[in-house]
């Protein structure tokens, strides 16, 4: 009887055992997808930020072509000048509010900021 009863408490504690450790395997998986995620969101922003930053890039390039347009001697030259200026201060504004979105949604970390 005694061999019975140790055997049904070392099936009970085996048991508990294995519970353990599905519980403690399941926190870590928790745990793994977490970050995995955190990890995905940091990779997602860092291309955006890269994304920002290439435009910003290209609008420098515009900026200096419009002013050369501006200084050109023909009016129509000058007129498409003015024209792209325009269009490229308002095309920094939403960049600045693409910023701000990014700098204040989520964790509200503004060191990351592509500011130049």
């Amino acid at each position: 009887m005694a061999l019975l009863q140790d055997a049904i408490s070392m099936l009970k504690t085996k048991a508990q055992n294995a519970d353990a450790i599905a519980q403690e395997n399941l926190k870590l998986a928790k745990k793994r997808d977490a970050q995995q995620e955190e990890d995905h969101k940091e990779r997602c922003e860092m291309a955006r930020r890269q994304e920002l930053r290439k435009e910003k890039e290209l609008r420098a390039k515009e900026w200096a072509r419009a002013m050369e347009m501006l200084n050109h001697a023909n009016l129509c030259v000058q007129k498409a000048g003015k024209n792209l200026i325009e269009k490229l201060s308002a095309a920094e504004e939403q960049e600045k509010a693409t910023l701000m979105s990014l700098d204040f949604c989520g964790n509200g970390n503004t060191q990351n900021s592509v500011r130049a």
